[in-house]
């Protein structure tokens, strides 16, 4: 019969309840976050070095990780620039592109109209020289 977990009374325990006693008290599990499993032929400095140089591995694992998503999300924030100025210039370009046609067309209108001006000018003129001048002077 194993005692009570964490009474002992060793003076009135047998050699065989003893042995269970700590075998108990060896195997139970108390939940700490450094505990390292014990390894055969090393020092407790020896431990404790291997223990930090594995602390210090995870640790730079997870730098490194860290820094490649963050090197992922700057270039996807770098492309997603990148599409976004292409679209506005594709934009920009076409707005430009419209208002350019629509100078162009109103200077057009423009001209003509003042080329019909011209010609009105010219066949209304009464002065000599002008074309209805001369066809009124007949």
């Amino acid at each position: 019969m194993v005692p009570e977990e964490g009474v002992f009374d060793v003076e009135r325990m047998s050699p065989e309840l003893e042995e269970a006693a700590a075998a108990t008290a060896f195997q139970r599990e108390r939940g700490c976050l450094k505990w390292y499993p014990y390894r055969e032929g090393l020092s407790p400095q020896g431990h404790l070095e291997e223990q930090r140089a594995y602390e210090f591995e995870e640790r730079r694992e997870a730098f490194e990780l860290k820094m490649e998503q963050e090197r992922r999300d700057f270039e996807m924030k770098m492309e997603d620039g990148r599409r976004n100025f292409e679209v506005a210039m594709v934009e920009r370009g076409e707005r430009t592109e419209r208002r350019h046609r629509t100078v162009m067309f109103r200077v057009g209108v423009v001209g003509v109209v003042l080329i019909a001006i011209e010609i009105l000018a010219v066949l209304l003129g009464a002065g000599p020289g002008s074309l209805l001048g001369d066809w009124l002077s007949r």
